[in-house]
C-alpha cells in the first residue's frame, strides 16, 4: 500500500515539472518562436520570405540581418554588438528590425545573397538590399542603417528565390567567388592550396574527356578500317571467282 502510494506521488510530481516546463516554454517564446535573444530574430531558409517580406513593396519596415557561421570566432565577438541593436530606440522608432542567420544551416541563403565571408551585415530597405562594410560596432551598423546606406544610391535588387537551376548557378557562382578569393590569398596560405587542388582536378577532368574522346575516336576509325578491309576482301573474293570461272 505505502509502495503504491509513493509511486502514485512520483507520478504527480513527474505531471507537475511537466506542466512548469510547458509554461517555461511559453514565457520564453513570450511573442514568437522567431527570437533567439531579446529581440533579435532568428531567420531559416523556411521563414525568411514570410518574415522579411523581401520582395514585397509593401514591407512597412527595414531589416538590418547579420550571416553568421558556426564556430566563426568573429561572429562570436560581434554577436553582442549586434543584439544591442535590437535594444536601440532610434532603429525602433524607424522600424528597423534586427536578425541573423545561420549559414551553416541554411546554406541557400548566403549563395542566394553571394556572401563571401563572415559576419555580414546586409540591410533590406524598402525593396532594395544594401550591403554594410564598415566595423562591427553597433554605433556603425546604426549609423548605417538611418543615413548611410545611401551613400550606396539605389543599392541593389534583392535576389529572388532561385529554382532548380538557379540554385546550380548560386553554387557555381559561390564557388568562383571562394575560389577567387583563394587566388587573391584573403583566406591565407590554404587558399593556394586549394587553388592547386582545383587546377589539378580541372586537368584531370579535360584528359579524362580527351582521353575518352581520343578512344571513341580511334574505335570508330578501326571500325571503318575493318569494314572496308571485309569489304575489299569480298569484293577481291568475287573477282577471283569469276576468273576461274
Amino acid at each position: 500500500m505505502q509502495r503504491k502510494m509513493i509511486q502514485n506521488l512520483w507520478r504527480v510530481i513527474c505531471v507537475l515539472l511537466m506542466i512548469q516546463s510547458f509554461q517555461t516554454i511559453l514565457n520564453d517564446n513570450d511573442s514568437s518562436f522567431l527570437f533567439c535573444n531579446a529581440n533579435v530574430i532568428n531567420l531559416t531558409e523556411e521563414n525568411f520570405e514570410p518574415v522579411t517580406m523581401a520582395l514585397s513593396s509593401q514591407t512597412t519596415g527595414s531589416m538590418l540581418i547579420m550571416f553568421k557561421l558556426e564556430g566563426c570566432v568573429h561572429c562570436d565577438r560581434m554577436a553582442p554588438q549586434f543584439e544591442k541593436l535590437s535594444h536601440d530606440k532610434l532603429l525602433n522608432q524607424n522600424d528597423v528590425a534586427v536578425a541573423t542567420v545561420d549559414a551553416s544551416s541554411n546554406k541557400r541563403l548566403p549563395m542566394r545573397f553571394r556572401i563571401r565571408e563572415y559576419p555580414t551585415v546586409i540591410y533590406l530597405h524598402r525593396g532594395r538590399l544594401y550591403r554594410y562594410q564598415g566595423s562591427r560596432y553597433s554605433e556603425d551598423i546604426r549609423s548605417f542603417a538611418l543615413k548611410g546606406y545611401e551613400n550606396q544610391g539605389k543599392g541593389e535588387v534583392i535576389p529572388p528565390q532561385a529554382s532548380f537551376l538557379g540554385q546550380l548557378r548560386e553554387a557555381a557562382v559561390a564557388l568562383y567567388d571562394q575560389l577567387d578569393d583563394a587566388a587573391q590569398g584573403r583566406v591565407g596560405t590554404m587558399g593556394y592550396v586549394v587553388v592547386g587542388m582545383v587546377g589539378v582536378l580541372i586537368g584531370l577532368m579535360i584528359f579524362t574527356v580527351f582521353m575518352f574522346c581520343y578512344v571513341l575516336y580511334t574505335g570508330a576509325l578501326k571500325h571503318h578500317y575493318d569494314v572496308e578491309k571485309r569489304l575489299d576482301a569480298k569484293v577481291n573474293g568475287g573477282i577471283k571467282k569469276v576468273k576461274t570461272t
